[in-house]
């Protein structure tokens, strides 16, 4: 079997891919971290920053299939979270045979190309990528630290919170995070600030020195 190999490098900044590996074998890089070597069933994907090296191991074939986005719809995945960015961009579906049933609805529809089905096939691409990361190398948050997190918003709630940042250095893409912190806090991560910040505002104004005008500004309400 010879050996094909591709490279993903900066030409494809503005791009992500995601690939099904269904059957076979590949070595896979990212940038300058150690190879993995990926057996099929499996997703793995790219988006635009590190370079990406991978193709077939000596000896083995592989059959795949891939579909490549850009466009700011591409760019809120990233940035939502939804692409993680990660040194482990793979994981395994948890119905392959379905996975692979709508990857090739997915391809179907690309290569029709009909504008009426354009949001469609964003939201199919969008629900492939969530599936494949919630089977991934990634893990949901450690419960401590979602819990240390909601404490910390109920201590300072009046500090800057960037919720998809706080999942990223969790090591966890922002939809694993949101549903986590929803499970184990009992409200989405927005939410429960909020509430937090209504709180704090409620303590305040019990003082007959505060300000209304200045504690509104201070919750994040502008009037």
């Amino acid at each position: 079997m010879p050996l094909c190999r591709a490279e993903i490098d900066r030409s494809f900044s503005k791009t992500i891919a995601l690939n099904l590996l269904w059957r076979g074998r590949i070595r896979f890089q990212v940038a300058n971290h150690p190879p993995a070597e990926l057996e099929g069933p499996l997703a793995y994907w790219t988006y635009g920053g590190p370079r990406f090296i991978y193709g077939n191991v000596a000896g083995h074939g592989w059959h795949q299939l891939w579909v490549l986005a850009g466009g700011r719809r591409a760019r809120r995945m990233v940035e939502g979270g939804l692409v993680p960015a990660s040194v482990t961009p793979w994981g395994v579906p948890e119905n392959p045979a379905q996975y692979l049933a709508d990857f090739r609805r997915l391809i179907a529809l690309v290569i029709h190309g009909r504008s009426e089905s354009q949001t469609e096939r964003a939201q199919l691409l969008e629900q492939l990528f969530y599936t494949a990361t919630s089977g991934a190398g990634l893990q949901p948050p450690p419960r401590h630290d979602v819990e240390e997190l909601g404490e910390r918003i109920a201590t300072a709630p009046l500090d800057d919170y960037d919720f998809v940042t706080e999942a990223r250095q969790m090591g966890v893409s922002y939809p694993h995070f949101r549903r986590r912190f929803t499970e184990q806090i009992g409200r989405a991560p927005q939410a429960y600030l909020l509430d937090c910040r209504m709180r704090w505002a409620a303590a305040n104004l019990a003082s007959e020195a505060a300000s209304v005008k200045a504690t509104a500004y201070a919750t994040g309400f502008t009037n």
